[in-house]
């Protein structure tokens, strides 16, 4: 549907929040920047803001209620879970398996599922800090509490459940903590896109660019070079790197391999037209 690739658009500018504008899970089906940041300006945050929390609420569970739109963009799994009323305009799917489902049972997969809502939308709360941390805080105890159930080194999901808890520990500014969960999501599940670029995410924040080229390098050799988002990430690492080269390689890879961000081309032909007018 149209309205879901508009609104993974415009949450691309969240997901990897290093101020590009641009036009993004491992078992979703789902769907989920050197010379000068492009900010998101305050109008486009309200409004994505008001269109995520104002869309037609399809289901609950505990204290918060669940819209299309975060439907949409929920992981699979989520989706199939039975706690979900099913929405009047979505068919939810089911579990692959007896397997599956009992996974999801036994890490009471709707506390994560819940969380991981609460995150998202204090990703899109910077302009309220309190109540940005307290969703953060909350969607982190969600995330944990299916986290402590499951065994992180063979459940695939676990990679999932700590990415997003240390994307609100970002927002409470425990770095340290999110950077450690970043590794034990590497460590027993390697190649896993969506910890490398989590990382860079931190090091895009304090400006670090060649430990971000580090991380996203790991990134995609782990992956054998099949991740688009990782060689997309690593042009625009190359890009603030002062790199123009390889940040042009990266992004006839990240091309090759059918992302569909079109930021870094952007940004590649503005510092080229910057340099011709030099």
């Amino acid at each position: 549907m149209r309205v879901a690739i508009v609104h993974e658009e415009i949450l691309s500018m969240f997901e990897f929040s290093v101020g590009l504008a641009a036009d993004s899970d491992s078992d979703s089906g789902s769907k989920s920047r050197i010379y000068r940041m492009v900010v998101v300006r305050q109008p486009v945050l309200a409004m994505l803001v008001l269109v995520v929390l104002s869309s037609p609420v399809i289901g609950a569970y505990d204290d918060i209620r669940v819209t299309e739109l975060e439907y949409d963009a929920w992981p699979r799994y989520c989706q199939a879970a039975s706690f979900i009323k099913k929405p009047l305009s979505r068919n939810p799917p089911s579990y692959r398996s007896k397997r599956e489902q009992y996974r999801a049972d036994k890490a009471g997969i709707w506390h994560f599922c819940a969380g991981l809502v609460k995150i998202r939308r204090a990703e899109l709360t910077s302009s309220s800090p309190k109540k940005m941390y307290k969703l953060a805080k909350t969607g982190v105890s969600g995330v944990r509490f299916s986290l402590d159930l499951v065994d992180i080194k063979t459940e695939p999901w676990a990679a999932d459940m700590l990415v997003y808890m240390a994307r609100g520990q970002r927002l409470m500014k425990q770095l340290d903590e999110a950077k450690k969960n970043l590794e034990i999501a590497i460590k027993y599940h390697p190649s896993y896109p969506q910890s490398y670029t989590m990382l860079a995410r931190l090091h895009f924040d304090a400006k670090d660019y060649p430990a971000a080229i580090e991380d996203l390098s790991r990134g995609v050799a782990a992956t054998n070079g099949k991740s688009g988002a990782l060689q997309y990430y690593l042009g625009l690492a190359y890009v603030y790197n002062g790199d123009l080269e390889k940040a042009k390689e990266q992004e006839r890879k990240a091309r090759a391999l059918n992302f569909p961000l079109k930021g870094l081309a952007r940004k590649i032909a503005e510092l080229d037209r910057t340099s011709v007018s030099n």
